[in-house]
Formats: structure tokens, C-alpha cells, sequence
């Protein structure tokens, strides 16, 4: 039985093109996660904002009797908060949302694949809201609510993604080459 004839130099290579695209595979989920976790703490500190501004506006209602002032009023802290794909809102104690104020998509958040979106949606649960209590005094009137949109979330973590897979994949090759190189 004739004994097969094994490349060293190439089973070696592969060896380490597995390796490198097992790192390469934590990396982008190391980026993902990273990308979920901080659009969540933005949300939360968001909702938090959102939520010191509502309960101000209570105050005012109650120290200034008579003024005319609407509540909510979301205007009021939108244009320091709003960004692409985020929408802020006001839920009343019973469920319903009084007022919402939401931004729309960048031009450029469209362009993530079907797949991907679909794995980042199972994964993240992309597009829930983030919601803070609304009080005044020891009474509570409600949530500040904000959530940042699903496809905003998906082409964020696409881009980051891409790029990484840019990088990985030329130092991948690269690094098969040297390796290869090196033992010939």
C-alpha cells in the first residue's frame, strides 16, 4: 500500500489559517458584542436624560401654577439628544405613548447583508427600548422611553464588522505566505 504523500509546508499552513480565522472569528464577535453593549448604554443614559427632563418639567408644573406648560414636552431635550435611527418617547402610567420624536436612518444604514442582519437580530435582540421611571416627589407619572432602530444597530455593527474582515483576511493570507515561505 503506497504511503501518501503529505506536504508539511501545507498541512502547516492550514494549521494556522485555522488558527488565524478562530481569532479572526472572536475578534468580530468580540466587536459585535461590543458594538450591542454600547448602543444599550447609550440608549440607557439616553432614557436617563430623557426621564431628568420630564420630571423638571413636572416640577415646573407644580412650582409654577398656572404657566402654561405642556407636558410632555420632548422638544425640549430632542435637539441635544437626537441622532440617526434614535427615537425618544414619553409612556404614559397606563401604557400608552403620548408623544414620540424619532430621527430618521442615515442614507447609508441600508447596506448591511440579509444573512448578517438576520444573525445580529437573533442575537442581539436589535431595537429594544430602554425605559427610566418619570417622577416627581414619590409619585411616578409615567417612562421616558428611547430606543435606537434595528436597522441603524445592524448597519453599525456591519460596518465595524466589514472592516475587521478586511483587515483579518490580508493579514490571514499574509501570515499562510510567510508561514509557507518560511519553511520552503
Amino acid at each position: 500500500m503506497p504511503a501518501l504523500k503529505v506536504d508539511l509546508k501545507l498541512r502547516l499552513s492550514l494549521r494556522v489559517a485555522a488558527l488565524a480565522a478562530l481569532c479572526f472569528a472572536a475578534a468580530a464577535a468580540y466587536v459585535l458584542f461590543e458594538t450591542d453593549r454600547s448602543a444599550r448604554e447609550r440608549a440607557d443614559s439616553i432614557a436617563e436624560l430623557v426621564a431628568r427632563d420630564l420630571a423638571l418639567q413636572q416640577g415646573q408644573i407644580h412650582w409654577i401654577r398656572g404657566a402654561p406648560i405642556q407636558f410632555p414636552d420632548l422638544q425640549r431635550v430632542a435637539a441635544a439628544l437626537m441622532a440617526p435611527g434614535l427615537c425618544i418617547a414619553y409612556r404614559a402610567p397606563g401604557g400608552e405613548i403620548v408623544q414620540r420624536l424619532c430621527s430618521g436612518v442615515a442614507p447609508d444604514d441600508t447596506s448591511a447583508p440579509r444573512l448578517f442582519a438576520d444573525l445580529y437580530q437573533s442575537v442581539f435582540d436589535a431595537g429594544r427600548e430602554s425605559a427610566r421611571p418619570v417622577g416627581f416627589g414619590q409619585e411616578t407619572h409615567g417612562e421616558a422611553v428611547a430606543s435606537i432602530d434595528r436597522q441603524s444597530l445592524i448597519a453599525q455593527g456591519w460596518r465595524e464588522t466589514s472592516r475587521l474582515a478586511v483587515i483579518m483576511a490580508g493579514a490571514l493570507v499574509g501570515l499562510c505566505v510567510l508561514v509557507y515561505a518560511t519553511l520552503a
